[in-house]
């Protein structure tokens, strides 16, 4: 009978911080919702457009985090993780299609365009928690109809992202391929 009396009482007792931890993470998240999920992650590790990214000197994360997509022979000491074969189009025209596809993902916000030297900045925000990644592109003429895409792509928070930035430049990849070959 004591020994019953006793698993009782710590199953009681679990239930209980198991409850108040519960309480405790929606309380948190509650606050996070209300504060905002973009200002919060501002607080904590800055505004999540850092600037221009330089793809003729590229630095990376240096863990899994991130993704760079370069032409051959560019991006010279980043270590690109996927080469980028010449696309059949005006670099104008590429450009314009990159910019259209991004406005048309509703996780990514446009943060800086220049038509003129072919370059965008964005960032794109996970679904529930809202964290940063960061998307840099830049276009080049590799000719008169002929140019070359650099992309890259790189959480702001944390030490890894599931894959996420490689799948979202893949698909961009992809799609690019899809409308301009």
């Amino acid at each position: 009978m004591a020994h019953s009396r006793k698993s009782h009482g710590f199953l009681f007792r679990l239930m209980q911080v198991l409850v108040a931890l519960l309480l405790l993470v929606g309380a948190g998240y509650g606050a996070l919702c209300l504060y905002g999920r973009d200002a919060v992650w501002e607080q904590i590790a800055g505004p999540a457009d850092d600037g221009p990214y330089d793809f003729d000197a590229p630095k990376r994360t240096g863990w899994k985090n991130d993704w760079l997509i370069c032409p051959a022979g560019e991006c010279a000491g980043g270590r690109p993780d996927e080469i980028s074969a010449p696309f059949p189009v005006s670099a104008d025209r590429l450009f314009a299609t990159v910019l259209q596809d991004l406005k048309e993902d509703p996780h990514v916000t446009i943060t800086a365009v220049d038509e003129t030297t072919h370059r965008l900045r964005a960032i794109a925000r996970t679904e529930l928690m809202h964290f940063p990644d960061r998307i840099h592109i830049r276009v080049d003429a590799s000719g008169e109809s002929t140019s070359l895409l650099d992309a890259y792509s790189a959480s702001q928070l944390g030490r890894g992202d599931f894959g996420v930035n490689r799948s979202r430049l893949e698909r961009l990849l992809a799609e690019l391929r899809a409308q301009l070959s």
